[in-house]
């Protein structure tokens, strides 16, 4: 089984670029939680699914889309141009003919490929000559960003579009793209001495522009902070949050033959993921709302239409690709049909809940990127941009709360107590302290073989002897069951946290994220997500309990196996070593 290609390799990179960038941020100190503290200002949350089951999810979305009566919102960071991804696209053009309203934002740096495709939906004209759809992308390169670049002899093109596909090819155009700058020599120098891997010597590259041309260090720090989000909104109350992009990988449950045979994007497998299907109540609280998360995205300053062809560069200057034929997407929609994914008939993996429980949203969101004072260096003074912590921060009071156990799946873990700010430290502290009281700490994450991200395991690897000393266990996915993309906490048997954010930097002091903390005193949520991804519930039998039912199955870090040999845990160790240095002084 291979590894997930989306437009290549461009995630692996995404998320290794963005950790080298330099950024400041603020110290907190945090003191004991309880639960009443955790949900001091509840929602209420009725009609709730559970979907961990990729068609069923699919399904719901579908099923949400018919009954929107005014206005669909969505935010996405992936949105492909795939099978089930033209059935829903084709679902919400039919609904903008009734009258429907539909906004959709997705990623800039995640969608270069899918412009005609998004363009299509922008372009759409619905009955009496209406366009019911609006179409933005979170975050292009800034006009200052372009410039900086030329300035700097940086073929400015070449650049940014090598971040945003990142296959092979689009690596050596990130280089070449340096052939005539001002720091030419000194790559040629330590490509010479070093034969570094590209990750390492981007690294390089950015350490230079840091120190070089802070203001594009700065710039470029800004454009590698991106919108996270997973969010479907019907008419401002019923909602899905949770890990799954737009894509076939997210919404097929093991690819059938037809689509591995029809693929349009090469050898790609499937993931296990959580969503969250909910109404919201109404708004008797200070408490954000996801109709208000999605309007702090929808009006940033930074969120453009894709119709916006200023924003949008290419080689002959700013020019826009054509739309896609509808035809094409429909095509596409009517595999998707046939093959059942629109029937409506959902698995007994879907949990309904009734409801209500009570619960809150929080959110690394746009409204999070906040200008800081200026600072200085080198007599140059400069704005910082600094994304909030507020989802970070609530992991830790959930922590805080724990009384009997803490369960994390999560798709990305790194976490290392060795940086000087606060808050990237304190979900580790508090993971730790929990341990040193008793509580049953596990970790379940990709092995390298599983993952589109090797960099994180590898990186991880090299703290996994220290988190076992301090009581944390960590499992990885046993091979043959796709790749998990699920991100949920659970704290005892009561309590989950379910959305986009995953235990890596990016996910704690980057990106926009959002996640959705649920409390159910049956005890029914939280079991049966466990039970669903193979975690044990029953922590007395634990070690019989795991691998023993009919969820995932997971080994230790130890037993990881790639081309029949045990894994090193230590191979990387030298090799990564100055890329986690420059992270923790970039942190």
């Amino acid at each position: 089984m291979g590894v997930r290609k989306i437009n290549g390799i461009k995630l692996i990179w995404t998320w290794a670029l963005a950790l080298l960038a330099a950024i400041i941020f603020q110290n907190e100190v945090y003191a004991a939680t309880t639960t009443q503290e955790i949900f001091d200002n509840p929602r209420l949350y009725s009609d709730i699914k559970l979907l961990t089951n990729n068609t069923d999810a699919f399904k719901a979305k579908l099923e949400m889309i018919a009954q929107a009566k005014q206005k669909i919102d969505m935010v996405y960071f992936i949105w492909e141009e795939d099978y089930t991804s033209s059935l829903l696209m084709q679902k919400l053009m039919l609904r903008a003919d009734e009258g429907i309203k539909i906004r959709i934002l997705v990623d800039y740096m995640e969608t270069e490929a899918q412009v005609a495709a998004l363009l299509t939906l922008a372009n759409h004209l619905s009955s009496g000559g209406r366009h019911n759809i609006e179409v933005k992308r979170f975050r292009p390169p800034t006009d200052l960003l372009m410039k900086l670049l030329k300035d700097d002899g940086i073929d400015s093109f070449k650049f940014i579009h090598g971040l945003m596909i990142l296959d092979k090819k689009a690596q050596q155009d990130i280089l070449e793209s340096l052939d005539h700058s001002k720091i030419k020599g000194d790559i040629d120098d330590f490509r010479t001495k070093h034969n570094p891997d590209f990750p390492l010597l981007f690294s390089f590259v950015m350490d230079l522009l840091k120190h070089k041309f802070p203001l594009l260090a700065d710039q470029l720090n800004d454009f590698l902070k991106r919108s996270h989000y997973k969010l479907l909104l019907i008419d401002d109350i019923r909602f899905i949050v949770g890990g799954r992009n737009i894509s076939d990988q997210y919404h097929t449950e093991g690819l059938s033959t037809f689509l591995q045979q029809t693929e349009i994007n090469g050898p790609r497998y499937t993931f296990q993921d959580t969503e969250v299907e909910a109404t919201e109540g109404k708004q008797t609280t200070n408490q954000s709302s996801q109709r208000e998360a999605f309007y702090r995205l929808w009006t940033f300053k930074d969120s453009v239409g894709v119709t916006d062809g200023s924003r949008y560069y290419d080689e002959k200057g700013q020019t826009l690709p054509a739309p896609r034929l509808e035809q094409t997407i429909f095509d596409r929609a009517w595999k998707a049909h046939l093959l059942g994914y629109d029937d409506g008939i959902f698995s007994s993996s879907t949990l309904n809940l009734p409801g209500p429980l009570q619960g809150q949203i929080f959110e690394n969101g746009a409204s999070s990127m906040i200008l800081t004072p200026m600072w200085v260096d080198e007599g140059r003074l400069y704005n910082r941009v600094v994304l909030g912590r507020e989802i970070a921060r609530e992991y830790v009071k959930l922590i805080q709360a724990a009384k009997n156990r803490i369960d994390i799946v999560t798709a990305y873990f790194y976490i290392d107590n060795g940086f000087t700010d606060q808050d990237y430290n304190a979900i580790y502290e508090a993971l730790k302290e929990k341990a040193k009281e008793g509580i049953k700490v596990t970790v379940y994450t990709n092995s390298p073989l599983s993952t589109d991200l090797a960099i994180v395991n590898y990186m991880s690897y090299r703290n996994y002897d220290q988190l076992k000393k301090d009581g944390i266990t960590v499992y990885e996915l046993a091979p043959e069951q796709g790749s998990l993309h699920t991100k949920v906490m659970a704290i005892d048997d009561n309590i989950i946290a379910v959305g986009s954010f995953n235990l890596d930097p990016r996910s704690q002091i980057y990106d926009t994220n959002d996640i959705l903390v649920l409390e159910d005193d049956s005890q029914t949520l939280v079991r049966h997500f466990r039970a669903e991804r193979g975690v044990p519930n029953d922590l007395n039998h634990f070690e019989s309990e795991i691998n023993s039912g009919q969820g995932l199955k997971w080994v230790l870090p130890a037993e990881s196996v790639i081309n029949g040999k045990k894994l090193n845990l230590h191979e990387y160790e030298e090799k990564l070593k100055p890329v986690i240095n420059q992270l923790r002084r970039s942190i």
